[in-house]
């Protein structure tokens, strides 16, 4: 009786360890695409700033990073790295490498691009098309 009873709180223990093992990593998944939905609104939001400077002053800002803090905009993905910004004469692009920080990737590791070209009405945000 005694060793039924022992092996009984030993499964109910591995069963216990088991599910905690689950939920935290159910957790860590919730954070990673709850992280990698505010990067791309942010990001989204860097390039109407960027769009609307460029179609007011015909020019990028010269401080790009600058001119999106001094406008309450991130220059951080929610991984706490810089995002990568390319301003050229015909448009801008906007990049954060998600989750693991590395060029490419897929699912929440796969980078996050918001481009903009000049004269478009249109900001393209990882293959989704987004209306300015």
């Amino acid at each position: 009786m005694r060793n039924m009873r022992k092996t009984t709180v030993i499964g109910c223990s591995a069963l216990l360890i088991v599910a905690i093992g689950l939920i935290a990593l159910l957790a860590r998944r919730v954070n990673d695409t709850y992280k990698y939905a505010i990067t791309r609104k942010a990001m989204t939001q860097a390039a109407e700033l960027l769009r609307s400077y460029h179609v007011e002053h015909g020019q990028w800002p010269a401080a790009p990073f600058d001119y999106m803090a001094k406008n309450g905009v991130s220059v951080d993905d929610q991984w706490l790295r810089k995002l990568d910004i390319t301003p050229w004469p015909k448009g801008v692009r906007i990049v954060s490498y998600a989750s693991d920080g590395k060029v490419g990737g897929d699912g929440l590791a796969a980078d996050i691009v918001v481009e903009w070209d000049v004269g478009e009405a249109i900001i393209r945000v990882a293959g989704t098309d987004v209306k300015v």
